[in-house]
C-alpha cells in the first residue's frame, strides 16, 4: 500500500444507550491509502468530545485489516445525539472520525422548581410569568411525558390547567391568576407528580391590593 491517505468510519456511529453505560458496539475506523488498501501499524488517538463518559483506550495501532477500534461509556447528559467521540490522525483526510450517540434518560427521581416562585401582582389578576417545575432524573436530566397535578392551595385563584405532561426538555408550566384577597405571600400552588422527591413543590405570590372603589 502507498503512504496513509484518509481515516474512515466503519461501525458504531449513531447508537443509544442508557447513561453511564458501555454502547454495545465498538468504534471502528478504518486508515487507508488513497487507493483504499488498508495500512497497518497507524497509530489513531481516541478522544471523547461532549457528554463526558470515556473510551477504553486513548491510542489504538491499526491492525492487519488498517483498522482500529474502541468500546464508548456514555457519561450522564442525555439527549439526541448530545454525545460524541472522534478517532484522529494528524494529517489524514477525514480526521477527526467522530461518532454521535444518544443516551436516554432514566427514570424520574425528583420534581423541582425552575422559576415563577415568589412573584407578586394585583388580586384577581394572572401573574406575568408562568410557574415552571421540571421532572428529572438522577443526573438532573429532563424526563418527558411524567403527567404533573397543579392545584391552587391557598388564597383562592385558579390556574390555566389542573394537568401538565412534561415536555422535551422534562418541563411543565401553567399560568397562575390571584384571588381577591390581598397579603404577602398569602397566595399558594402546588405541583405535584406522584413518586418523584420534592413532590408536591410549592409556588408563593403576593397579592397587592387593587384600587380603591368603594368607602
Amino acid at each position: 500500500p502507498g503512504p496513509p491517505s484518509r481515516l474512515v468510519v466503519i461501525s458504531g456511529n449513531g447508537q443509544n444507550g442508557a447513561l453511564g453505560q458501555t454502547l454495545p458496539q465498538p468504534l471502528v475506523v478504518a486508515v487507508q491509502d488513497q487507493y483504499v488498501n488498508a495500512l497497518r501499524d497507524v497509530a489513531v488517538t481516541w478522544a471523547v468530545t461532549s457528554g463526558g463518559g470515556s473510551v477504553s483506550s486513548s491510542s489504538v495501532t491499526t491492525d492487519a485489516n488498517g483498522q482500529a477500534s474502541v468500546m464508548w461509556t456514555l457519561g450522564t447528559v442525555a439527549g439526541a445525539n448530545g454525545q460524541t467521540a472522534a478517532a484522529t490522525v494528524s494529517g489524514l483526510t477525514g480526521s477527526p472520525a467522530t461518532f454521535a450517540a444518544t443516551a436516554n434518560s432514566d427514570p424520574p427521581t425528583r420534581l423541582v422548581v425552575i422559576s415563577g416562585n415568589g412573584q407578586s401582582g394585583a388580586v384577581g389578576q394572572t401573574l406575568s410569568q408562568p410557574l415552571v417545575v421540571a421532572a428529572q432524573d438522577q443526573y438532573a436530566n429532563g424526563v418527558r411525558d411524567i403527567a404533573v397535578t397543579w392545584a391552587v392551595t391557598s388564597g383562592g385563584g385558579s390556574v390555566s390547567s389542573g394537568s401538565v405532561v412534561t415536555d422535551a426538555a422534562g418541563r411543565a408550566s401553567i399560568t397562575w391568576t390571584l384571588g381577591t384577597v390581598a397579603g404577602t405571600n398569602n397566595h399558594i400552588v402546588a405541583a405535584t407528580a406522584s413518586g418523584l422527591t420534592g413532590s408536591p413543590v410549592t409556588f408563593t405570590a403576593t397579592a397587592n391590593p387593587g384600587p380603591p372603589n368603594r368607602l
